[in-house]
């Protein structure tokens, strides 16, 4: 491209980015359009030729399993000294996660995203100048992650891979007016209305569906971060206008103010292949096979027919209740012809993709709970081992998307001058101690520290998820290390654990039949899990896990099995 500018050839880059997305989106729209199955469309019918909706199956059971809360966040630092300091940035952290609802605003919908496409985020920290533009959403000195839709992203066509990207950015609206004020008047003139005014619509064309446009002007512009350069710039999307509107440096972590999610990345291509493109086909061929059922249901009925000289008796028939009795001259002139139904051969036929479905997307539906696919309980724990094994990739890149993200968010609070947290730290000896975090008192660089997310704290537990987790940890280590736990000057609350055991399994009137006594000085013999020939894994009744599975039970009971047979 000799002789353009920078901003042309950035343009001429977008053009041919957007005919690289061409497939990728029409097939998005597509997946997207069978997922919501006519729901947004005034013209479909309640009788959806897509009754069986795998698309909603899958994301229902994907989308919990990867991401259902805020992620908790633990801060460490090999450095002593620096050890309160970082409890006090994990508070804040976890706190900021909270305040700004980072999974339902941010990590949820570019999961979700990502599903279909690929989940994009873009993470800043919001300028006093810039609300109005953003939004009411963002508050002014607080760090904000706004999820990029893949029509909007912007990338490098040349690039074999996100790494190799030597621009990426992302279009959006503004309204004209703010932009005009915003970008300063050296080029207020040339920022002209890319979209209609909603007055300018016509009635005719309002009752014919047609757009109609927003309520005020609106212009495009296109934000790209140069990663050799750290900076980002923004120009006009279209138009004769081709000067550079804005140039900011970038103060953020290293990796650039963009995220990115993806799961399955074809080599030397820049663009992922989403799970959804892997229902497609199988949501397609299932959905033929049901409507074709569904034609053969309504085909289904049942005619008498009677020969010539049995008129008479198919006219006494006809005219008898259900129940009645009717004298007829010749029985056999009148019988019964089913005509049409189901063909039973389909139901197999069904049945086996719905297992292929499961079997493609990972066994989804053993990691949903939908159905037990073994024939025990040690082969159907397995089965569910290997399933979730086969979604860790995904639920590993989930992890680092979130941890990019959050890093950046602490990044820039680290060192953003408004910022001033207030957050209560629990210390041993002293009880709850209130402290600040602001970058006043903050010690260190913030690359002394390490971030890194809880496993498993993007799940929410169910109150009886968590009463078994509970009874299972009290069995498996609380009660076999409790010697040892007590010559370290360590015990159990009875009192407490049980109370929170009961509030946990939904029984709320514990108090008033469990009470505290003088204790008793009352020996105890050192735990031992009693295992038995006959039930492998029985416990010794303390902790109530009588007949609880584990790994030992579970193989002996397949083993049993075998030596049955």
């Amino acid at each position: 491209m000799p002789g353009m500018s920078f901003t042309e050839k950035l343009r001429e880059g977008t053009k041919e980015w957007g005919k690289l997305m061409e497939a990728p989106l029409k097939h998005r729209n597509t997946m997207l359009g069978l997922w919501a199955s006519g729901y947004f469309d005034s013209n479909a019918r309640s009788g959806s030729p897509h009754p069986m909706n795998l698309f909603d199956r899958a994301i229902g059971i994907m989308l919990p399993y990867l991401v259902m809360a805020n992620p908790k966040v633990s801060v460490g630092t090999r450095h002593l000294e620096l050890r309160h300091q970082a409890y006090t940035t994990e508070l804040a952290t976890n706190n900021l996660l909270a305040e700004i609802k980072f999974a339902q605003n941010t990590l949820r919908p570019a999961v979700l995203n990502s599903l279909f496409g690929w989940g994009i985020t873009k993470t800043a920290i919001m300028k006093s100048h810039e609300v109005e533009i953003m939004g009411f959403t963002h508050d002014v000195g607080q760090t904000y992650s706004d999820v990029v839709d893949d029509s909007d992203f912007v990338g490098d066509p040349a690039a074999r891979t996100i790494e190799e990207m030597q621009y990426l950015g992302n279009s959006y609206l503004m309204r004209t007016d703010y932009a005009k004020e915003f970008f300063g008047k050296k080029h207020a003139d040339s920022i002209t209305p890319g979209h209609k005014l909603l007055g300018e619509s016509t009635p005719d064309e309002i009752s014919k569906g047609e757009p109609v446009g927003f309520l005020r002007d609106h212009t495009r512009f296109t934000d790209y971060w140069l990663p050799d350069e750290g900076v980002v710039i923004t120009i006009l999307t279209e138009g004769e206008y081709k000067k550079i509107l804005r140039t900011v440096d970038y103060d953020g972590p290293e990796g650039g103010p963009y995220d990115i999610l993806g799961y399955k990345w074809f080599p030397q291509h820049p663009i992922p292949i989403p799970p959804a493109w892997n229902w497609l086909e199988m949501d397609a061929l299932l959905n033929e096979i049901v409507n074709k059922m569904k034609k053969q249901a309504g085909r289904q009925k049942t005619i008498m027919a009677y020969e010539s000289g049995s008129a008479g008796d198919m006219e006494r028939l006809a005219a008898k209740a259900d129940g009645g009795t009717c004298r007829v001259d010749n029985i056999g002139g009148i019988k019964p012809i089913d005509m049409g139904g189901i063909n039973p051969d389909l139901y197999n036929w069904i049945s086996y993709l719905d297992n292929q479905f499961s079997v493609q997307g990972q066994n989804l539906y053993t990691l949903g709970g939908r159905s037990s696919q073994a024939g025990t309980l040690g082969q159907e724990q397995m089965l569910f081992g290997n399933a979730s094994k086969g979604l860790d990739d995904m639920v590993g890149a989930v992890y680092a998307f979130a941890k990019s993200i959050i890093t950046k968010h602490v990044s820039y609070m680290w060192g953003n001058p408004l910022e001033d947290r207030a957050v209560v730290k629990d210390i041993e000896g002293l009880g709850e101690v209130q402290a600040n975090f602001n970058p006043v008192d903050n010690v260190g660089d913030f690359v002394q520290y390490s971030l890194n997310l809880i496993p498993y704290s993007m799940q929410v537990m169910s109150p009886e998820m968590e009463y078994q987790r509970m009874l299972s940890f009290m069995s498996q280590w609380i009660l076999p290390t409790a010697q040892i736990a007590t010559q370290q000057g360590n015990s159990l609350d009875v009192a407490a654990a049980t109370k929170e055991l009961a509030r946990k399994f939904g029984l709320e009137d514990i108090d008033h039949w469990f009470k505290s006594t003088e204790p008793q000085n009352v020996g105890m013999n050192a735990y031992q899990p009693k295992v038995g020939s006959k039930n492998p894994g029985q416990q010794d009744g303390r902790a109530g896990l009588q007949g609880t599975a584990s790994r030992q039970a579970n193989l002996a009971q397949q083993q049993q099995g075998k030596d049955t047979e």
